[in-house]
């Protein structure tokens, strides 16, 4: 089983031809739901370099998947 962001074409043909099931779960989707984790690791660990000279690690609240799926 492959459970991945993203795959080109034909590593997913190739993984198939393999016999392993492909899930594919797009590349920004996949990375979304662990921004705020990295976030506190980045901030905690920038704390530990910087000291005193606090580097404040923010997140967008713009940000969204560049992506839209239609249905009719």
């Amino acid at each position: 089983m492959i459970l991945t962001g993203e795959l080109s074409h034909h590593e997913v043909l190739a993984a198939r031809a393999a016999g392993r099931f492909v899930a594919l779960c797009g590349h920004a989707g996949s990375e979304r739901g662990y921004l705020r984790v990295m976030r506190q690791k980045l901030q905690r660990e920038l704390d530990e370099i910087v000291g005193e000279h606090r580097v404040e690690v923010v997140l967008s609240q713009r940000d969204k998947s560049p992506l839209e799926i239609f249905t009719h």
